[in-house]
């Protein structure tokens, strides 16, 4: 699963760095994953429907949900 992310993501600024799963409180998934720019700042990318999304959303240094189960990527 966590390929087409990656793929996807080199199309935005930055490098992939982690990625987590979440189920918001409606039950839908959530795929995001923190990319790491140039002088350490981070922002994130939420494909919000997880396999369904055909592209994510972008948040800015936020991250969009607390307590995540970070995976290294």
């Amino acid at each position: 699963m966590t390929t087409r992310f990656l793929e996807q993501a080199a199309d935005y600024q930055g490098t992939p760095s982690r990625i987590a799963q979440h189920y918001d409180e409606c039950g839908e998934l959530h795929v995001i994953l923190e990319m790491k720019l140039d002088g350490g700042d981070v922002h994130y990318l939420d494909w919000i429907g997880g396999e369904y999304a055909p592209e994510p959303d972008e948040f800015g240094d936020e991250v969009p949900f607390s307590n995540l189960k970070w995976e290294a990527v």
